[in-house]
Formats: structure tokens, sequence, C-alpha cells
């Protein structure tokens, strides 16, 4: 006669005789559930971890965004033309015209070196020449 160890639960509304291998079952579902218990807060840990680091991630992305926004402003500052202001004396320019003339040379004009002195009239600008009813030599195209 083969001898069985019981073993008794609650189940539902009353007491519940278990054999040897009931026992073993329903102590393996036991652990079983406890170890998916386990996996689910790990889980649980997992997800709350990587929405930190997605948090983080997003954070570093704006940053960079900013960053290629202020680099590429720059570059194009960069990219216009700069203006120079040179400071420091200005060179005159000397325009000659002969008083009995009606044109305005350079100094360096064969036409202007050709004004006796007792004639020559100079003014520092084109401008000032052309206002005082004098028209401009070939050579002064160019200015």
């Amino acid at each position: 006669m083969k001898r069985f160890k019981y073993s008794f639960c609650l189940l539902g509304a009353g007491w519940y005789k278990m054999n040897y291998t009931e026992e073993k079952i329903t102590n393996s579902f036991r652990l079983a559930k406890n170890d998916i218990m386990k996996l689910q807060d790990k889980i649980t840990e997992l997800s709350q971890t990587q929405e930190r680091i997605m948090e983080f991630i997003n954070k570093v992305k704006h940053k960079e965004d900013n960053f290629y926004q202020k680099v590429n402003k720059l570059q194009a500052e960069a990219q216009k033309p700069k203006t120079i202001r040179v400071v420091g004396k200005r060179v005159k320019k000397i325009i000659v015209a002969s008083k009995t003339g009606k044109n305005i040379h350079e100094p360096n004009c064969p036409f202007a070196k050709n004004i006796k002195p007792k004639s020559l009239v100079v003014f520092h600008s084109k401008n000032s020449a052309l206002n005082a009813g004098y028209k401009a030599c070939e050579c002064m195209k160019s200015i």
C-alpha cells in the first residue's frame, strides 16, 4: 500500500486535500508567478529609465539644433561682404585746367603738361571743376 503525503490548501469556500504532485505543481506556479511579478517590476523600471533617456536625448537634440542655427547664422554673416574703413591721410586728387581752356585734365595727362604755369588752375575734386564750367578730357573718363 502506497502512502501519499497530503497537504491541505484553502480553495474557494473550503479546504482542498492535495497530494504531493499537486503540491509541487502549485509551488512551481507560485514561483513562476513571483518571477513574473519581478520581471514586470524590472520592465517598469526599464521603461522609466528609457523615458528619462529619451527626455535627455530630446534636450540634446534641441541644444544641437540651436547650435547649428547659430553656426549657420555666423556663416551667413561671414559670407557677407565687409566694408573696411581705412583711417588715415586722404590722398588729394588734383585736377588741372587752363584759364583759357574748356577741359579739365589729370596732372599726368599730355595736354595738362602743355599748360603754362601762369594760366594753370588747380581743382581738388572733379565736381568742383565741372561746376566751374569745365568739361572732362578723355583722361578723366576713368575717374
